[in-house]
């Protein structure tokens, strides 16, 4: 079974951590915030990103 690609970051647009500077997002140290705000704010297209990423 071949593993999925991953990109170095997720590809969320900034809208949807409006609060954060986008640019200088640590995903690996955002993680929680991440995953919090998308389940909540998100819907499918996101929520397979995240599980993607």
């Amino acid at each position: 079974m071949q593993q999925p690609t991953t990109l170095e970051n997720p590809d969320f647009g900034p809208k949807w951590l409006w609060d954060l500077d986008y640019e200088k997002i640590d995903w690996q140290a955002s993680y929680k915030t991440v995953i919090a705000r998308i389940i909540e704010r998100g819907k499918q297209p996101q929520w397979q990103e995240l599980v993607r990423f």
